[in-house]
């Protein structure tokens, strides 16, 4: 148990709960509940707090491997929403890019170039759905008529 006397008097004993490395921060336990001091308001401390360790992550009930896969996952979620804006388009390209990036995940740029599937093309200005070569162009018609829904649109916006 320590006493932490603060700036304004007031005097609060607990427990050491935790002390932040970054901020300085001193937590106590106090009757179940959980106080944050600020060191430039603690005037002096009670105690000995040399004795304090962090608890260990298991004794806390973190699942590190759990944080680790959500930070991976935000992390690859975060690169392709990067990776889906392309700043050398205008916004009516970059909507019609989006549009087809929410319906087709597998939709990216090649320069100015929308590329669906790796095997359709959009390509300035924009008009139509080409199928690349090699491939068969199955989805051609369901394409182009996102794209012209799309297009009218911009034409109703204008």
């Amino acid at each position: 148990m320590i006493k932490i006397h603060t700036v304004s008097g007031k005097t609060v004993e607990g427990e050491v709960f935790a002390i932040d490395p970054v901020t300085k921060s001193v937590v106590l336990k106090v009757e179940g509940n959980y106080v944050v001091f600020n060191p430039t308001h603690i005037a002096r401390i009670e105690g000995d707090i040399s004795s304090v360790r962090a608890p260990a992550v298991g004794e806390l009930g973190i699942n590190i491997a759990g944080i680790e896969k959500r930070e991976l996952a935000a992390q690859k979620q975060a690169e392709k929403a990067l990776a889906a804006v392309n700043h050398s388009v205008n916004s009516d390209v970059q909507n019609l890019f989006d549009k087809f990036n929410i319906i087709y995940e597998n939709t990216k740029w090649n320069n100015t170039d929308i590329i669906i599937l790796g095997e359709y093309a959009i390509t300035a200005p924009y008009t139509e759905v080409k199928v690349l070569p090699g491939k068969d162009g199955k989805a051609l018609d369901r394409l182009t008529k996102i794209l012209e829904g799309e297009r009218k649109k911009w034409k109703s916006d204008a």
